[in-house]
């Protein structure tokens, strides 16, 4: 269960990224973490809205996910930052982002069997969506990144993964 505890001890900030992030079992808190910085090829997402996955709760009921875990992996964002060589975005695009990324070059990939890519589960956000602001790794910037239209809600994009 996703609680409001620890809000009252770590305040939300504006300079900071508040993030909910795991403590154990099902227990969750709010805490504030370092703003994450685009390097080269990745983008900064200032978050608009996170789904709630069958994953991310199963996660929460079973302990699996490890303290200080931040879950959210079904995200709308809007570009507040570039890193070197990205292109295609400017800041302010409304953007979606799947969180499996095949890498488009192994043998898996070249047959049309991207999900039996190697690095297809790798993480490329950083924290999580669940969180002010969320990084997205060069791959998935590269690859996966869509530029939403402006007739396609926020809640309706956010279902986009496959």
């Amino acid at each position: 269960m996703i609680s409001g505890q620890g809000r009252t001890e770590m305040p939300m900030t504006p300079e900071a990224n508040n993030v909910i992030a795991c403590r154990g079992g099902d227990r969750t808190a709010l805490e504030p973490r370092p703003v994450p910085e685009a390097g080269p090829g990745e983008m900064l997402l200032k978050l608009r809205v996170v789904g709630f996955c069958g994953t991310d709760l199963f996660k929460l009921d079973t302990g699996a996910a490890g303290p200080g875990t931040v879950l959210g992996h079904e995200l709308v964002g809007e570009v507040a930052a570039l890193g070197d060589g990205v292109t295609g975005f400017t800041p302010g695009d409304r953007v979606a982002v799947p969180h499996h990324v095949p890498c488009g070059d192994c043998l898996m990939c070249r047959r049309g069997n991207e999900t039996m890519c190697e690095t297809f589960r790798e993480n490329l956000m950083a924290p999580g969506g669940f969180s002010d602001t969320v990084l997205i790794k060069a791959r998935a910037a590269a690859r996966a990144a869509h530029r939403l239209p402006d007739g396609v809600p926020d809640e309706a994009a956010v279902f986009m993964e496959p």
